[in-house]
């Protein structure tokens, strides 16, 4: 079945020459995907996936079946970590049986009395009786971001159901495979006003270890996003940035690690607002619950690696998702060599033989 882009590109002259609006056009392709259904006995709105991997003139063909599962897993756990199906893995070279699962928060922040309220979690916190984030309440004091101990700056845990004496370097590690804070205002219309600062560490540790933070001060990172205050969600996403972050490791040395932050300032003092945060997990160790296979996948990990976006995402993650495929495929085809000369099936076997005999006698 055609996309609606190349529906509209196919019948352009038809179409121009008959006068049809935008509108028009949506009917008549929302007619011809009836026709296709059926047809086809298939589901309205949802193209048949290409089998191979490249098209006739070896062109990449970036449908989204054309990666495994699991770095489709892996690659909605990093971008859209509400949206996961099914508990994901890191598709590299470390696929130990494990548990997998997530852990979530959910609550509200309020604006404080010198305009500035908000929220921020650490995504590593695998376990429940430890904080797993701060938000403010109505009596916080403060134009910048404080840590906790301050007045008004309240901690709030996840839901897991392990706890800290339950992990260390004999009894289980972990590793983080993503995580995700989202917020929203929920005040009245009336006293909507401020501006939100969404912002990760860019290198995954506690941002207040220099101390508190301005608003100037976060606006100094490259990859802190803004906008101003909406009823829709705004979102700090969690990746990784270093070796360490995808190896497993015991997650009590990781508390401190407070690297997600939605901060509002210029704010309404009792403005409300809702946060949502999520984290996915794989465990090795002790005395777990249910292990499950892990899978690798190189060529996979590699293609979400160099998909991964250079700022926070301002969109909706389902946006940034599909973006986020498009972009992990053109990453196969112009940064791995061997690629792009790949036609079909056959065609992998014969140049994928041919290139590791070039590689022989290079190494001869």
């Amino acid at each position: 079945m055609l996309s609606k882009a190349d529906f509209n590109q196919k019948h352009q002259a038809k179409f121009d020459k008959a006068g049809l609006s935008k509108a028009e056009r949506s009917k008549r392709y929302k007619q011809y995907q009836l026709t296709f259904a059926m047809k086809t006995q298939g589901v309205v709105g949802r193209s048949k996936q290409a089998a191979e991997p490249f098209r006739e003139n070896r062109v990449l063909n970036t449908s989204y079946s054309n990666f495994s599962q699991c770095t489709k897993d892996y690659a909605t756990a990093l971008m859209d970590p509400w949206n996961v199906v099914r508990p994901p893995c890191v598709p590299d070279t470390i696929c130990l049986p494990s548990y997998k699962f997530g852990v979530r928060a959910r609550g509200t922040f309020v604006v404080g009395l010198q305009g500035t309220g908000f929220v921020f979690i650490n995504p590593y916190v695998c376990y429940g009786g430890t904080t797993a984030g701060f938000r403010t309440d109505a009596s916080f004091n403060s134009q910048d971001v404080e840590g906790g101990g301050i007045t008004g700056n309240d901690p709030f845990f996840n839901d897991s159901p392990f706890v800290a004496a339950d992990f260390g370097a004999a009894l289980n590690q972990s590793r983080l495979v993503g995580a995700g804070l989202r917020a929203r205002y929920t005040g009245t219309e009336i006293n909507r006003s401020g501006q939100a600062v969404i912002f990760r560490s860019p290198t995954n540790r506690d941002f207040l270890a220099p101390g508190s933070q301005s608003v100037t001060n976060l606006l100094t990172y490259k990859e802190t996003s803004t906008a101003p205050v909406d009823r829709d969600w705004h979102y700090a996403v969690w990746r990784p940035t270093t070796a360490t972050d995808i190896a497993y490791a015991n997650p009590v040395d990781l508390e401190p690690n407070f690297c997600l932050l939605v901060a509002i300032f210029g704010g309404q003092p009792g403005q409300s607002f809702e946060f949502d945060y999520v984290s996915w997990f794989e465990i090795v160790g002790n005395n777990l619950p249910n292990l499950t296979r892990s899978h690798s996948d190189p060529i996979g990990m590699s293609a979400v690696s160099m998909a991964m976006p250079l700022v926070q995402p301002t969109r909706n993650p389902n946006t940034t998702l599909r973006s986020f495929l498009k972009e992990m495929a053109v990453g196969v085809s112009t940064a791995m060599s061997f690629m792009p000369r790949l036609p079909g099936q056959a065609g992998m076997l014969t140049n994928t033989i041919s290139d590791l005999a070039n590689v022989g006698s290079y190494l001869l």
